[in-house]
């Protein structure tokens, strides 16, 4: 009599643990198969909104907090100051916004390129040679990855020659960061035009 009232009192629950299995679940299903699906995708999406872009131009120079009407203006500016701390009078940019200012040997370009937003400076170097090229642009390569700090070698297709040249936006340009630029240029096109046209000859 026990015997049989304890299995049917299993019996009786294993029933109601299927019952409440299939409350629980809903049959066979699982639990997360009725779950919304951005509850399981996205339990914690967060609208982010985009930041606000300042798509104008800034010419002034910090350390002086002075202002430009647009970037030839701020660099003539650069470029008198420039001259007057060399002891040198600078000519100011043309209408197409180049001027050459010499250093050593070098002749560095500056070039305002006011559709690209930049400042271009450019000192050319030597005529591509016609032999050892390979050899030549694996040492420019590796004086470029240090030793010309923010300047690089670079070639100029156009006039098949090797330059040093450095690339700054024009906006939010300081004047110590374009007299750092300018410095640079001239002294590694001057460091070194001597010494790879005596390596690698001229075309």
């Amino acid at each position: 009599m026990a015997a049989g009232r304890t299995h049917a009192c299993q019996e009786s629950e294993g029933k109601n643990a299927g019952q409440n299995e299939g409350q629980n679940t809903g049959g066979n299903d699982p639990a997360w198969a009725r779950r919304p699906a951005e509850a399981i995708l996205h339990p914690r999406e967060i609208d982010v909104s985009e930041p606000q872009v300042n798509l104008q131009p800034i010419y002034a120079d910090r350390a002086t907090g002075e202002t430009y009407a647009d970037a030839r203006a701020m660099i003539n500016a650069y470029l008198t100051r420039f001259g007057e701390r060399a002891g040198a009078e600078l000519n100011g940019l043309d209408a197409t916004g180049y001027t050459l200012v010499r250093k050593g040997s070098a002749s560095i370009g500056i070039n305002v390129l006011e559709d690209h937003g930049v400042l271009l400076f450019v000192a050319p170097v030597m005529p591509v040679p016609k032999k050892k090229t390979e050899v030549l642009y694996r040492r420019l390569l590796e004086l470029s990855f240090l030793t010309t700090s923010d300047a690089a070698f670079a070639v100029d297709a156009e006039r098949e020659e090797i330059v040093v040249r450095a690339l700054r936006r024009l906006s939010g340009l300081d004047y110590e960061e374009f007299e750092d630029l300018l410095e640079t240029v001239g002294k590694v096109a001057d460091q070194w035009d001597n010494v790879l046209q005596g390596e690698f000859g001229g075309s």
